[in-house]
């Protein structure tokens, strides 16, 4: 299952059908406190986490899942219109698997997870 934090209800809904189309589960929450809770009861196969939600700290959770034992290896996507390097060493340093910076695409978002994905031995070919 992939699990998306995203506060618009608009892209949750893009992100979904997107990700569905390309074989994915996905939940979608705009909660950060859902999201930890959701992480915790497992299994989670990778996360997406939008960095530009004004109401959620999405460093802050990218932190709090990779600070937990039985979750820090779970493959971890943010997103960001910030296209600047230090937002992307600030993503880095805090333990993310990918960063997509500028425009959302979701096709980009799926590939990226597949990419990522396929270097977890649980789900590598």
């Amino acid at each position: 299952m992939v699990l998306v934090l995203q506060a618009d209800r608009k892209m949750q809904a893009r992100c979904r059908r997107t990700l569905a189309a390309w074989g994915f589960e996905v939940r979608c929450t705009a909660s950060a406190e859902r999201v930890l809770s959701l992480v915790a009861e497992g299994p989670c196969d990778a996360l997406v986490i939008d960095l530009d939600i004004p109401t959620v700290d999405g460093l802050g959770v990218l932190g709090a899942v990779r600070s937990h034992a039985p979750t820090r290896a779970i493959p971890i996507v943010v997103l960001s219109a910030a296209t600047d390097g230090a937002t992307q060493e600030l993503v880095d340093g805090r333990g993310s698997s990918r960063m997509l910076a500028g425009a959302f695409d979701a096709d980009w978002l799926a590939a990226e997870l597949e990419s990522v994905l396929s270097r977890v031995p649980s789900h590598a070919a």
